[in-house]
């Protein structure tokens, strides 16, 4: 189990107060930030990961040199919003309300990988998590384990979740199917959060939320997971099979051209991509009906 020490600062008092704005303290702690390296008189750091920047930067009061692979300056704050880029976007949607509260707030416990424990007081409700560094919440039979933890891995996922009280039988066939279809075409692993749980207040049957690497999947709706899986292959650029042929990163184009008259675009801020990325998945998922 984690300890509260290991937590995001948020997290000390056990719960997720409402607030008209929040600040990346608010999450972090500035000063145990260990991606800040001193190079002369002044810090240099690099960017955690590769991101789906959006266009609109300055709109969300985020220098534009926020852009760039990394950063030298001696404004430590600055190096610390540099690193935490990702939160940092989400937080200013936010503050400048392109997100609902209940939105970011999910985005934030998906983004530390961690249950909601305002709405897991009651242990039927609550999700077993186990990812690659260890289990977060161990279920109730501790058999399930092994299992869990062996198709996590020969998914690649980062972060498995599932129900605390779900169907043993039907949940492993379906991570059983994953793996199958990701085999198919040839994916190999999906190097990604991946939360089976149900979608509230947002009419969603699955999402995968670009800037927390994270895809969820509503239990009611499996077969959503092709979806998902086809935004996550556009997000990412990443090639796979179809029709004993593979398809690559500078074939997307073509095929959202051939595709622009879909009529279902249903696009989510919370997601945070673009109509073509839509326009993807649908077709994605239409091949494999």
């Amino acid at each position: 189990m984690i300890d509260d020490k290991d937590l995001i600062k948020i997290y000390k008092n056990k719960s997720f107060r409402k607030k008209n704005k929040y600040s990346l303290s608010d999450f972090i702690e500035f000063e145990e930030v260990s991606e800040i390296y001193e190079v002369g008189s002044g810090l240099k750091v690099f960017r955690k990961k590769e991101l789906d920047i959006p266009e609109n930067l300055r709109e969300l009061g985020i220098p534009s040199f926020f852009r760039n692979e990394y950063l030298f300056t001696t404004d430590r704050s600055l190096c610390v919003h540099f690193v935490y880029l990702d939160l940092y976007i989400m937080i200013q949607k936010y503050n400048k309300k392109f997100l609902k509260f209940d939105d970011f707030k999910s985005f934030v416990f998906s983004y530390f990988n961690l249950t909601n424990r305002e709405n897991n007081s009651n242990s039927k409700n609550k999700s077993f998590l186990v990812s690659n560094k260890q289990s977060i919440e161990l279920p109730r039979d501790k058999a399930l384990y092994p299992s869990l933890e062996g198709f996590r891995r020969n998914l690649g996922f980062v972060l498995l979740e599932v129900p605390n009280d779900f169907k043993r039988d039907e949940t492993f066939k379906f991570l059983r199917d994953i793996k199958s279809f990701i085999d198919e075409i040839g994916l190999k692993k999906v190097k990604t959060n991946f939360r089976i749980r149900k979608i509230l207040k947002i009419k969603k049957n699955g999402m995968f939320i670009v800037n927390a690497n994270t895809l969820v999947i509503d239990p009611r709706s499996p077969k959503k997971v092709i979806h998902e899986i086809g935004h996550y292959i556009y997000e990412n650029g990443l090639a796979f099979n179809l029709n004993g042929k593979r398809i690559y990163k500078n074939q997307f184009k073509s095929i959202i051209k051939k595709n622009q008259g879909i009529e279902k675009i249903d696009l989510s801020k919370y997601e945070d991509y673009d109509k073509d990325s839509e326009i993807f998945a649908y077709w994605f998922e239409d091949q494999f009906k």
